[in-house]
């Protein structure tokens, strides 16, 4: 099932507006995608999107108070950013005592900004942003990548019998609970600029709290 070769790509900053709150495509989100480095597919996908009515201009501001997903004993990460309280859910799925070989990974979105309701990905979210790429390395061992981004490993093991994620962000070691966005203040649409990536969780050998932030270069 899962793809072992390694993409050669270049480097490409995309914005997409996504629909979260009554089927209308209005929340803004940034994502780093790696694309081929072609001009013509670069003006497709920005096309695809104006076609669907996709692009929305609107300001983006940091919120306080988000929202913690309820947890349970399968639970590995979730995702949030700085424009809404929207949250994108990833726990483990299991096999008896082993990590589901076929499908190691449900991925979802609680939509906190319209009741708290649980979906699926939307498809353009799966293949272009909140999406996992899964490479089996070995049993109960996995490297991912979001679709979003092929700069960040993540791994996926089973960690004293528990299933975890963990990730190296500047040097530091560390299984991940949270990944926040911050965009910059005063940026909004096809001009909205990433601020950093704070990276929430525990210290890979103290097991301490720790945290790591990721700032746009």
């Amino acid at each position: 099932m899962f793809n072992k070769k390694r993409d050669i790509s270049t480097p490409f900053i995309y914005f997409l507006v996504s629909n979260d709150q009554h089927h209308q495509y209005v929340k803004v989100f940034l994502f780093i995608s790696y694309i081929w480095p072609s001009s013509i597919l670069q003006t497709m996908f920005r096309t695809y999107l104006l076609i669907l009515g996709l692009l929305y201009f609107g300001a983006m501001k940091a919120q306080d108070g988000y929202p913690v997903p309820p947890k349970n004993g399968l639970h590995l990460f979730y995702i949030q950013h700085s424009d809404n309280k929207n949250t994108y859910v990833y726990d483990a799925r299991m096999d008896g005592n082993n990590l589901d070989a076929d499908d190691p990974v449900e991925e979802y979105r609680i939509l906190y900004s319209d009741k708290g309701e649980t979906k699926p990905l939307t498809t353009l979210q799966r293949k272009f942003a909140y999406g996992l790429k899964i490479v089996s390395e070995s049993r109960n061992n996995y490297v991912m990548h979001l679709t979003a981004s092929k700069e960040l490993e993540l791994h996926l093991i089973l960690y004293k019998s528990h299933p975890k994620v963990y990730t190296t962000i500047n040097n530091h070691k560390l299984f991940i609970t949270r990944i926040f966005i911050k965009l910059k203040e005063g940026t909004s649409g096809l001009g909205a600029k990433m601020d950093y990536v704070l990276f929430e969780g525990f210290d890979y050998n103290t097991g301490k709290a720790a945290s790591e932030k990721k700032y746009a270069d």
